[in-house]
C-alpha cells in the first residue's frame, strides 16, 4: 500500500482511490537512520502514520516529516478488522533524539487502538521499539471496552500510554457515551 499525491494505492492490481476511506492518526517518534552494516549514522525525527485500509486492516508508515508524499504503508501483523484507529506514544510531547535520555526510551512505547466493526470493542496492539514490532491484538486488561467512536490514544512523559473511548453500551460499569480513559502501556 502506498500513498502518493494524496492517493492511496493497495498492491499492483488495485486501482488507486482519490477519496480513500481511511481514518488516520499520526505521531512523531524518534528513529535513528542506520547504514546497511547496522551502524547509526544520524538521528532524526520520524513520523508514524496509521490508517484503516479498504481491507479494514491497519496499515502503518514510518517516514521523515519532509518526505510525506512518498510514505509507504505496511500491514500491521494480526489481520485485525477495524472501523477506526488511534495511535499514540509515551514520552514528552516534543521528540527526543538523544538515546541516553530516559525520555527517548519512553517515547518508544507505542500503542495502536482499533474499534472492531464486528463487535464494536476496543482492541490494542503494543510496541516498545517505536512501532517496528508488535505484540498482537488484544482487549485491554480488565475486559472488553465497547465504543461508539474512534479511540483516542495519548501518552504521558513517563512512557505510559492511555486509551480513551466513548462507552458503547448500556451495561455497567459506565453509562452510554461516557468517556472512559484507561492506562494501556
Amino acid at each position: 500500500m502506498t500513498m502518493s499525491n494524496g492517493r492511496v494505492t493497495i498492491g499492483p492490481y488495485w486501482s488507486p482511490q482519490t477519496q480513500p476511506r481511511v481514518f488516520t492518526a499520526a505521531t512523531y517518534i524518534h528513529a535513528p537512520l542506520t547504514t546497511n552494516d547496522g551502524v547509526s549514522v544520524a538521528h532524526e525525527v520520524e513520523l508514524m502514520d496509521a490508517i484503516v485500509g479498504r481491507d479494514r486492516n491497519i496499515w502503518i508508515s514510518h517516514t521523515s516529516p519532509d518526505n510525506l508524499i512518498n510514505a509507504t504503508y505496511t500491514a500491521v501483523p494480526g489481520n485485525a478488522q477495524c472501523e477506526s484507529v488511534g495511535l499514540g506514544r509515551g514520552g514528552p510531547e516534543q521528540p527526543v533524539t538523544d538515546r541516553n535520555n530516559p525520555a527517548w526510551r519512553a517515547q518508544r512505547n507505542v500503542t495502536l487502538g482499533c474499534i472492531s466493526p464486528n463487535d464494536h470493542q476496543l482492541y490494542l496492539n503494543r510496541s516498545t521499539d517505536g512501532g517496528y514490532t508488535w505484540q498482537g491484538w488484544n482487549h485491554s486488561t480488565g475486559g472488553p471496552s465497547p465504543s461508539d467512536a474512534a479511540p483516542a490514544i495519548e501518552g504521558a512523559p513517563g512512557g505510559e500510554v492511555f486509551a480513551s473511548v466513548s462507552w458503547g453500551n448500556d451495561t455497567a460499569p459506565f453509562s452510554r457515551h461516557m468517556v472512559v480513559n484507561k492506562r494501556v502501556l
